[in-house]
């Protein structure tokens, strides 16, 4: 036997980040958005769409006419084209809606549990692009069929770790209901909804983690010859600046059966609960969008942006018909510990043999002390032990010696879903000496 060499790892020679790009309010003196440069050759700009279209999500559907300024040296607003290679590289941009003046305190929406989906009324650039059809399966399970469709990870082509993602994430699946998002559904009939196969997409299990921690997104982008094309956009490189060179602009592998609505939802609220949505931290009065689902009205409102903290979530946990109580508590759990509301993806079925369940994922706001580093993919701390059956595990709650709490969190490690191949992945648990 002769053995192969490791395998290379990623180039350390990353892009070099600029500061982040700021998009302002013109009439507030406050962030409406952040985004990392991550576009064009050097990694110094951010796409024009996407950079218009994620103010005009958090603005309430505004791209239409939406547009760009920077502030000139006499403190005049100039307006921005599209440039020819669609890269802005400014530091500092401000978005304007219509032929306001720039006092003009249009309402910001607060989150994307207050954001609407805009109907028949998608971004030109999103309007009316076709995702191929699914191929005939023969199969009634939504997990099943899902696999059968995607067949591998549609980032990477791997078949080993596989897991069946969310677009719109399960947690927010009254979101899905109250925006009428069905309509969009292979099996309309079917609950809950927001399980639908064309509401989920096959991911290798680190890569549906990133999925879910919003480091990138699906988005619809202008090649050099202005055809669109659906790519993979770098949101947040944090602490991983091969993502860059590995994934970002990149082409999935072939995609069917998922509805580009559902695709441009989940862009929306990768937008609202990441970083590049900054926080209501401060104390200035803010124009808010904010949606009432009793009355199902929207209404404009001024107020304190600690006022605005208290009103971003509109819905309590979502519970599937067909999660079990296990489950549902760990729902409820996530929703009191996430100080958004933000509760990862989760699968809804508790019987499911093909697909892997992250289970309360960091999200934005306060964290959680975890047993790995947040910005691992999951799996890595089971990894680093053997595996330890069920009659192994212990409680460490009495025991304060590091080595026995070490021994503990692996025998504690058990599965709670499986993956396709049978074999149960660790469930990750936090144990604090």
């Amino acid at each position: 036997m002769e053995p192969l060499p490791p395998l290379d790892p990623p180039s350390r020679n990353g892009p070099q980040m600029s500061p982040v790009i700021i998009f302002r309010h013109p009439a507030y003196p406050r962030d409406l958005l952040r985004l990392s440069p991550v576009d064009g050759p050097q990694h110094d700009g951010v796409d024009y769409d996407c950079a218009l279209i994620s103010c005009g999500i958090v603005t309430g559907n505004t791209w239409a006419t939406g547009w760009l300024a920077t502030m000139g040296a006499d403190s005049q607003f100039l307006r921005v084209e599209r440039p020819a290679d669609g890269i802005l590289r400014e530091q500092k941009y401000y978005y304007f809606i219509g032929d306001h003046e720039p006092s003009y305190k249009y309402p910001i929406i607060p989150s994307f549990h207050h954001w609407r989906f805009p109907h028949n009324a998608l971004p030109d650039l999103w309007k009316d692009f076709e995702i191929a059809p699914p191929p005939d399966i023969s199969v009634k399970r939504k997990d099943e069929a899902v696999l059968a469709r995607d067949n591998t990870c549609r980032m990477t082509g791997h078949k080993a770790a596989r897991e069946v993602a969310h677009l719109v994430p399960l947690a927010d699946g009254h979101w899905f209901d109250s925006n009428e998002m069905r309509r969009y559904c292979e099996r309309q009939l079917e609950q809950p909804p927001v399980d639908d196969p064309r509401n989920r997409v096959v991911l290798r299990r680190d890569l549906h983690y990133l999925f879910d921690q919003r480091r990138f997104v699906f988005v619809l982008k202008r090649d050099k010859s202005h055809q669109r094309q659906l790519v993979f956009h770098v949101l947040d490189d944090q602490r991983a600046d091969e993502l860059i060179n590995m994934y970002h602009n990149r082409l999935p592998q072939r995609l069917s059966g998922i509805a580009v609505e559902l695709v441009f939802a989940r862009f929306a609220w990768a937008v609202f609960t990441s970083q590049a949505f900054p926080l209501f931290d401060g104390f200035t009065k803010l124009a808010v969008r904010l949606f009432d689902p009793e009355a199902t009205e929207i209404n404009d409102r001024h107020l304190n942006q600690m006022d605005i903290r208290d009103k971003l979530k509109v819905w309590g946990p979502y519970r599937a018909r067909s999660a079990s109580p296990t489950k549902r508590s760990r729902s409820q759990a996530a929703e009191d510990n996430a100080y958004y509301g933000w509760e990862s993806d989760q699968s809804a079925s508790d019987d499911d043999e093909l697909t892997g369940e992250p289970e309360e994922w960091p999200g934005r706001g306060r964290r959680r002390k975890r047993s790995w580093d947040e910005h691992s993919p999951p799996g890595l701390v089971g990894s680093l032990g053997p595996h330890s059956s069920s009659s192994q595990s212990s409680h460490p709650a009495d025991d304060t010696h590091q080595g026995d709490v070490a021994a503990a969190i692996f025998a504690l490690q058990s599965a709670h879903t499986k993956t396709e191949d049978g074999a149960r992945p660790f469930k990750r648990v936090n144990v604090e000496p």
